[in-house]
């Protein structure tokens, strides 16, 4: 996998300022984005040295925030480099029997995980009980509807693309599929992270709200604009113009994201766990996971396969330009 944050008054959307989660997700190769990675580089090849994972001496600090201030100390002091910036502490909190800390670095949001008695520090933890299935092509089951769920983040380029991808097969095949759009993110104490920032968190609830008061016909139009014209510098602008430009109250969405958008994004990120999902863009089809190209045919014969009976437009020849599936953030 290739690699590319929200707070305030009960009725607000709380965000805790992290500038760049989504940019950093996964990998968005941008001077930024590297430079925000080289945390993460530098944990890996501490971990090479110690042995996959890093002794820290935290041995007598045991609440998670003790833990969590403990640890960014020892990485801005071990592991990154002088005048490379500083990790700040987002939050700490024990799970599984470890500390999950949220660091931020460069405007990205990098977690890492610290041991119980403070000694050792790790960049992530292998879940040893969820068994992953053999590699092996499942089967798309057959319905009358077929059911298709993209997962993304707003502003990975990866899950851009296999949105401007679908969108001629949705045009396509219309109502003839039922079709879900969804959000990767991570909610925490009513703050919405998401991997390349709070730009990217506050879009992820924007579009929540759109298809939620005008439904995915509209997100459609409005995507097509976004996608094309938006980045994470124009945002606060070019969101409103494009919204406007295709019949969307933004007062209404800004209201939707302040009183409803943590609660929208708190169930997406349910949808996200229940179905393990890890990256942007993942692409589910009567809820199987698809792996093949990217390109308005790839994903319209995957989709068309999960018909009982496929229906004429299946038979229509879209774009096959595009990319294999390879990118993630």
């Amino acid at each position: 996998m290739e690699n590319e944050n929200k707070t305030e008054n009960k009725n607000e959307v709380k965000i805790e300022h992290k500038p760049e989660h989504k940019e950093a997700k996964k990998v968005k190769l941008n001077v930024l984005h590297f430079v925000a990675l080289a945390l993460g580089l530098a944990l890996i090849a501490s971990l090479l040295v110690f042995g996959k994972s890093c002794p820290i001496s935290l041995t007598g600090f045991s609440s998670a925030n003790a833990i969590g201030t403990k640890t960014v100390d020892f990485i801005n002091t071990n592991l990154i480099p002088e005048g490379q910036g500083k990790v700040e502490l987002v939050n700490a909190t024990l799970e599984n029997g470890m500390y999950k800390i949220a660091t931020k670095y460069n405007g990205n949001i990098i977690f890492v995980y610290a041991s119980p008695d403070g000694k050792l520090l790790f960049t992530s933890p292998i879940n040893m009980s969820q068994t992953k299935p053999k590699e092996k092509e499942q089967s798309i089951p057959k319905t009358d509807k077929p059911n298709v769920k993209l997962f993304v983040m707003s502003f990975c380029p990866y899950g851009q693309q296999a949105e401007k991808a679908i969108l001629p097969v949705l045009e396509l095949l219309k109502d003839k599929i039922d079709f879900e759009l969804h959000f990767i993110v991570d909610v925490q104490d009513n703050n919405v992270l998401s991997l390349h920032g709070d730009y990217e968190a506050k879009e992820d609830m924007r579009q929540a709200c759109i298809i939620k008061n005008y439904g995915i016909s509209k997100w459609i139009e409005y995507i097509k604009l976004f996608d094309n014209n938006c980045t994470k510098v124009n945002v606060d602008s070019c969101w409103s113009e494009s919204a406007k430009s295709v019949g969307i109250d933004t007062s209404k969405i800004e209201s939707c994201v302040t009183e409803q958008g943590i609660e929208l994004m708190k169930k997406e990120q349910e949808l996200t766990d229940n179905y393990g999902v890890q990256g942007s863009p993942t692409l589910l089809i009567n809820d199987v996971n698809y792996k093949g190209a990217r390109t308005p045919d790839a994903y319209k014969t995957a989709i068309c396969s999960g018909f009982t009976t496929e229906p004429s437009e299946c038979s229509t020849n879209l774009s096959n330009s595009g990319t294999a599936a390879s990118g993630q953030c």
